[in-house]
């Protein structure tokens, strides 16, 4: 009859890893979605400045945009790049990007979000792998 002996020590370390990683992924998502976040923001940025002609924007509605910190929800951690404030005349910058991306009945619509996202999209996912590719190091000591 064989002899079988099995050592547990690797599991044992296996689990504490999960156990850190679960007690932290949230963390770590936030980490990485803040990170990520000034990265869409200076796409959009520019995506906005590019589309913006015939007088539809200034430089100001474009330097509104800033990403708010991340938060999670029923569908996962995100953060929201979106204009903030108002211009010199009252009007919400949220507006003016509104009217720019969508148009209106005396206005043609110059969407700027769906460039900024493409082109922003590959950028963004790299950072974010970066940063959890780094805290997986932390916790596994790799």
């Amino acid at each position: 009859m064989a002899n079988f002996h099995f050592e547990a020590d690797a599991f044992d370390e296996l689990e504490k890893i999960f156990d850190k990683l679960s007690n932290t992924n949230t963390d770590i998502c936030k980490k990485a979605v803040n990170k990520a976040a000034p990265v869409l923001e200076k796409g959009i940025r520019k995506a906005f400045e590019t589309k913006a002609t015939g007088g539809y924007a200034t430089g100001n509605t474009a330097k509104s945009f800033a990403p708010t910190n991340a938060k999670k929800n029923q569908y996962g951690v995100y953060s929201v790049v979106r204009p903030v404030g108002k211009n010199e005349e009252g009007v919400d910058y949220a507006k003016i990007a509104a009217i720019m991306e969508y148009g209106t009945q005396y206005r043609t619509a110059k969407p700027y979000m769906e460039t900024a996202i493409n082109s922003t999209r590959d950028k963004c996912e790299a950072v974010m792998q970066e940063v959890f590719s780094e805290e997986i190091d932390k916790i596994t000591g790799g």
